[in-house]
This record gives structure tokens, C-alpha cells and sequence, in this order.
């Protein structure tokens, strides 16, 4: 049976990131723009001529602004060329925008803009992430958004501990979570451990069959502090799940009961509504299974770590909800993982997650409010 160029076509979009399609339209929706409005040039963007080509994306990239008349960041004009490449691939132009002699020109346009947005101060990444200090994740337990007492407490510790122990990027990582990717396994000699089976990624999507992990990533049990232990925790998870919700094809994460009265158990079987650094993750993964033990007993608060320098802080008032997402950075002396997470009124930390939110790097940062009149 024959196979339709359509066919094929479907097939690989039906594989593509949905972040990255959506950032190529964007991206393409842009320049198509200032073509029209600059260059005068309403052709699809295959259908230009390499040479002439060229010279609209030259000027392109020496003018290119934001919206609000601002630069973009260097990184960001890379990401662009990207996007354009992309589209012209699929469309089957002969020529690639990044390696093909007909467009040194424009990537050493590119170079010279990123050194001139360089020294105007661009580039700096001013909104980093600080690292997740002890004191800060014992707020969130003291608060209640951690926990294991209530269901909302309980889903908010699992996803927590699967964004930091599995260092699992953004949201989409956890929205395609299933029940089947967590196992419980015990070593040689007789430790719990949660093993994770990890599925297609924006860092590892499968395309390159070499990209893989090196050692299978481990949340380790920590026995000395039972309360905030992550494989208890994950086990907790597994006794107030449904029974008939189980199989390894169903979303690992579900909803919490409304009516506690009607049934033991804390969750349906209804899927939540809606929808680090990279070298920090490659770290991690390629950690052995010591290091991964001394990194669960950290995080987990039975190993020193550095105490904030911020002095005392008020404990974080009731009710907070909390928004947590994750930006991981490494220090080696230790070889752990630290983080930072976002805390703030109002917002359901795992409803919220699936909303609104399309890719990029997560920052997890603790913000507190006194109680004030107003």
C-alpha cells in the first residue's frame, strides 16, 4: 500500500513539541509581518530566492525589537533563526539557513548583533533563580502546602518531589505523566527507592537514540525523617488512588474527592483538568546511584545544607496556596540540586500548573505575606 507525501507529512507534525510548533508560528508570524510592512515582500518565505533572502533576514536580524520597542536577548535571536530554518525544512527549501554558504552573511549578522546586544547589558539573565534553601522548603511544610494530612497537601508533595527528584521540566513533563512511569523498586541491599521511566522530552525527545540517561533516576527513601520521606509519600499516593485507576496508561496525576464522607480513598479517577537548567538536568542524570541517595537524603532534610542568610522569617500565614515550579542548579562540593519555589495567594499549585503555561525554564521561588488591614 502507498503512502501519500500527506501522510508522511501528518505523521512527523503528529511527533513534533507542541511548544516548539507554537513558538515556529509565532516566530514566522512575526517576520511574515515585517516583510510585508519593511520589505514590501508578501511571498511565503520558501518561495524567496536564497540570494534575496538573504538580505531580508540580514536586515531582519540588524533591527530586530520586541513588540514594545525593546531588544530581545541574544539567545533569543538564535531561537528565531531556528524557527525560520524549520519552516523552510518542511516546506523542502534547498538551502539551510544555518549551515548552507549562501547564508554566512546572515549568521555573521546574527553574531555581531548578539556581541552588540552583549555590551548594551543584554544577556545577563537577570532573573535566575536562587537556590531553594532548607529554611525555605520547612515553610512550606510548616504552612501546610506540603504534607501528607490532607489530599491537596499530599498531590502538592508528589509533584513537588517528581520536579525536584526527577528534575522534570515545566509542565508539559508532568501533564503526560502516567501511573505506569513510577515504580518501586529496592536495591541489593534491601533501600526503597522510586525508579522513574522517562518518556520523550524537550531535552531528550527520542530522535537521537544516544541520548539517553546514564543511570536510571532514583528518589531514594530517607528513613531518618519519615515525614517528608519521598518514596512514604509516593506509597501514600498508591493506597488513596483508586483501585480501578491504576493501570500503567492512566494519568498519573487525578483529582482530589470533594466529598471525603462518600469514600476512603482521597482521589477519582479523573484526570486534572487542563493542560532547569538544562546542564543542571544532564548533571543529575548522569550522577550514580550514591549520588543520587546523598542528593534524596538533602532534599529530603537529613544531610546539612546552607541555612538562608536572609535572617528569621515569619512563617507563611493560612490559607497560602502555592505555585511551584522548578529551576535547578548544582553544587558540586556537595553534588546536590537546590531550587527555588514560587509561593503565592490564591492559586492551586498543581490545578494551576496545567494553565496557561507553554514550555520555557520554571523558577520556584517562596514569596511570604504578613497579614495586613487594609
Amino acid at each position: 500500500m502507498s503512502c501519500s507525501q500527506e501522510e508522511i507529512q501528518q505523521f512527523i507534525k503528529a511527533q513534533e513539541n507542541k511548544n516548539t510548533a507554537k513558538k515556529t508560528n509565532s516566530n514566522m508570524t512575526t517576520l511574515a509581518k515585517w516583510l510585508e510592512q519593511n520589505r514590501g515582500e508578501t511571498r511565503p518565505l520558501q518561495s524567496i530566492p536564497p540570494h534575496r533572502l538573504n538580505s531580508h533576514l540580514c536586515k531582519f536580524f540588524m533591527d530586530a525589537r520586541k513588540s514594545n520597542g525593546e531588544n530581545y536577548e541574544p539567545s533569543s535571536l538564535k531561537g528565531m533563526l531556528s524557527s525560520f530554518n524549520r519552516h523552510l525544512r518542511e516546506h523542502n527549501y534547498a538551502y539551510c539557513l544555518i549551515r548552507s554558504e549562501e547564508f554566512a552573511q546572515l549568521n555573521m549578522v546574527i553574531a555581531s548583533k548578539q556581541v552588540e546586544l552583549k555590551r548594551s547589558g543584554r544577556g545577563n539573565r537577570p532573573r535566575k533563580a536562587d537556590c531553594l534553601t532548607e529554611d525555605e522548603v520547612d515553610r512550606l511544610y510548616s504552612s501546610g502546602q506540603l504534607g501528607s494530612h490532607t489530599p491537596e497537601a499530599l498531590l502538592h508533595t508528589v509533584w513537588f518531589n517528581n520536579t525536584i527528584y526527577f528534575g522534570m521540566r515545566g509542565v508539559q513533563e508532568h501533564h503526560e505523566m502516567k501511573w505506569g512511569d513510577l515504580k518501586v523498586k529496592q536495591d541489593g541491599n534491601g533501600y526503597d527507592y522510586v525508579a522513574f521511566c522517562e518518556r520523550s522530552t524537550k531535552t531528550r525527545g527520542g530522535a537521537d537514540p544516544n541520548n539517553i540517561r546514564q543511570v536510571e533516576p532514583k528518589m531514594w527513601a530517607t528513613k531518618e525523617n519519615p515525614e517528608r520521606c519521598p518514596v512514604r509519600m509516593f506509597k501514600k499516593y498508591f493506597e488513596l488512588r483508586p483501585t480501578h485507576y491504576m493501570k500503567e496508561t492512566d494519568p498519573f496525576y487525578i483529582s482530589t474527592c470533594t466529598d471525603m464522607n462518600k469514600s476512603k480513598k482521597w482521589f477519582r479517577g479523573q484526570p486534572i483538568s487542563g493542560h532547569k537548567n538544562v546542564q543542571s538536568l544532564n548533571d543529575y542524570s548522569s550522577l550514580n546511584s550514591n549520588q543520587h541517595r546523598t542528593i534524596s537524603k538533602i532534599i529530603g532534610g537529613q544531610a546539612k545544607r546552607p541555612k538562608s542568610t536572609q535572617g528569621p522569617v515569619s512563617p507563611l500565614p493560612d490559607p497560602v496556596s502555592t505555585m511551584v515550579s522548578s529551576q535547578m542548579s548544582r553544587t558540586s562540593s556537595e553534588q546536590r540540586e537546590s531550587h527555588t519555589v514560587n509561593v503565592s495567594r490564591g492559586v492551586d499549585p498543581v490545578q494551576g500548573m496545567f494553565n496557561n503555561v507553554y514550555g520555557g525554564t520554571y523558577n520556584i521561588t517562596v514569596n511570604y505575606f504578613q497579614n495586613q488591614q487594609y
